[in-house]
């Protein structure tokens, strides 16, 4: 405060009011009735102000954690998406591959049953056992060179393959 109550100034003790009471903690804890402790005008304006200020600050603090609340939710909601995104694309990309091997797996089967035919001379070059993929004779030799499966499908991005070498 201040100016200290006239207790507290004979005493040398740091007057301090209590609120509720008006008087300073020292009159209270002694029971004295009689504390003259006051608050000067500026005092009191000053005090106004101050809570007026710190009021202000705190709407701005919680309007602040509102936001700050809301665009946790917002980034929580897209990280969700993206990883329920990130699932679905990681098993469409497993069971393309499936599909993949098990095309290449039947050609496989296809062109060495084709080449044991061959050497047992039991097909005519102009045989050709029916097939849904068939591969063009250039792809025999580079399938050895493949190491993705997908790499297969990049040799037919020009367009279809017409006639063999």
């Amino acid at each position: 405060m201040p100016r200290s109550c006239s207790y507290c100034q004979q005493r040398g003790l740091e007057c301090k009011v209590h609120i509720r009471s008006g008087f300073c903690g020292e009159c209270n804890k002694n029971n004295r009735s009689g504390c003259n402790v006051r608050v000067t005008k500026k005092e009191w304006s000053r005090i106004k102000s101050e809570r007026e200020r710190l009021l202000k600050e705190l709407a701005a603090a919680a309007e602040a954690r509102k936001d700050a609340d809301a665009a946790r939710e917002r980034a929580e909601k897209a990280r969700q998406v993206a990883v329920e995104n990130e699932l679905r694309l990681r098993g469409e990309m497993f069971a393309l591959e499936e599909e993949a091997e098990e095309a290449i797996a039947t050609e496989e089967a296809r062109v060495a049953l084709l080449t044991q035919d061959e050497s047992e001379g039991l097909l005519e070059s102009s045989e050709v056992p029916p097939s849904d993929v068939a591969l063009p004779p250039f792809l025999l030799s580079a399938e050895d060179t493949l190491t993705d499966p997908f790499d297969v499908f990049a040799l037919f991005r020009d367009g279809p393959v017409v006639g063999g070498s």
